[in-house]
């Protein structure tokens, strides 16, 4: 399931959203970056000091 697909399905809300990239091993915050991912894969969601973390494989896959 693509980002976008994943966040209107479980309707969560951005601000309480964040990205993993596995391939650079660090988050993403800001909201044009996250805007990137947008089109990615999520790989695995989880959550993490009451923020839901959806990791995906890197910004091109």
């Amino acid at each position: 399931m693509k980002v976008h697909e994943f966040i209107a399905k479980h309707k969560i809300k951005e601000s309480r959203m964040r990205i993993y990239d596995a391939e650079l091993g660090d988050e993403v915050y800001g909201i044009y970056e996250m805007g990137l991912y947008r089109d990615c894969e999520v790989v695995r969601a989880y959550p993490h000091n009451g923020d839901t973390v959806l990791e995906v494989a890197s910004v091109n896959g």
